[in-house]
């Protein structure tokens, strides 16, 4: 009997200790699963902490060379659109891409007259022809044409064929410079031989491979000087930093320019020997 009562006695005091702990969890975590949260929720990330230290990449246009032109030839005028676009093509591939309106109907004779009065060492025109081809590509003369009108011929929403305009846009540079289809895959640079097999093509970037050998023949065999990229904070240094997006950069900008350009001069006086 006095054993059993022992036992009782044992029993309860475990009990009673084991919700007396799930209770001081539950008001003050401290298991590993709660740490793990508390860290990932309020730690930044590697990548946040570096672009709040440098503000992130940005281009060096100063001493580029060469051009690569997209003419907006749409009766619509759809260029100020594209802006975004360009310039995300500009940072993938290094080279500079501008846009242009281009009025009136686009004849692929009058390719040649475009260029040379944009300076521009390649092009992509963004025209409304009255043939099936969705993209047509001149690589002797360097120029591409993106059809609009068969780009649209199933009615597509809007949404759906800009992104169509844009991904034709990439691929005519690619194959424009010889770049078209990636061994290795991937990217834009794909097989796409209807509507629905474009759809269906990455709308990211193209791949690095089209992307290495654009800009090794732009530089080598055409002449290009491309641009550099650099952090934020090392173009605040050198002087030449574009105005600030975001608030990171905003940060570093305040920063650097709060501080004084011309050093304090502190002359020492002999007599007082101050």
């Amino acid at each position: 009997m006095k054993t059993l009562l022992l036992t009782l006695t044992a029993l309860v005091s475990l009990a009673t200790l084991a919700a007396t702990n799930d209770t001081a969890k539950t008001a003050n975590p401290t298991n590993s699963t709660n740490r793990q949260i508390d860290k990932s929720t309020n730690s930044p990330s590697p990548a946040d902490r570096l672009r709040r230290r440098t503000g992130g990449l940005v281009l060096d246009r100063r001493v580029s060379k060469g051009l690569i032109a997209v003419f907006d030839c749409r009766t619509q005028d759809g260029s100020a659109a594209l802006a975004d676009y360009i310039e995300r093509l500009e940072s993938d591939l290094l080279l500079p891409v501008k846009c242009f309106r281009r009025a009136g109907a686009f004849k692929p004779v009058d390719a040649a007259a475009a260029m040379k009065d944009a300076k521009a060492n390649f092009a992509v025109f963004i025209a409304e022809c009255d043939c099936p081809m969705t993209l047509v590509t001149a690589p002797e003369q360097r120029f591409s044409i993106v059809n609009v009108k068969a780009l649209a011929a199933d009615k597509p929403g809007e949404e759906r064929l800009t992104m169509r305009v844009r991904k034709e846009i990439a691929r005519g540079i690619a194959f424009a410079f010889g770049s078209g289809y990636a061994v290795m895959g991937g990217g834009m640079a794909m097989p796409a031989t209807s509507l629905a097999e474009l759809d269906e093509v990455p709308a990211g970037s193209l791949s690095i491979e089209t992307t290495s050998v654009i800009q090794r023949l732009a530089e080598e065999r055409f002449g290009f000087k491309p641009y550099r990229k650099t952090f934020y904070v090392n173009a605040l240094k050198e002087g030449w930093a574009p105005k600030p997006k975001g608030t990171y950069q905003k940060v570093l900008w305040e920063e650097y320019h709060a501080k004084p350009t011309q050093p304090m001069k502190i002359e020492f006086d002999p007599k007082s020997g101050k």
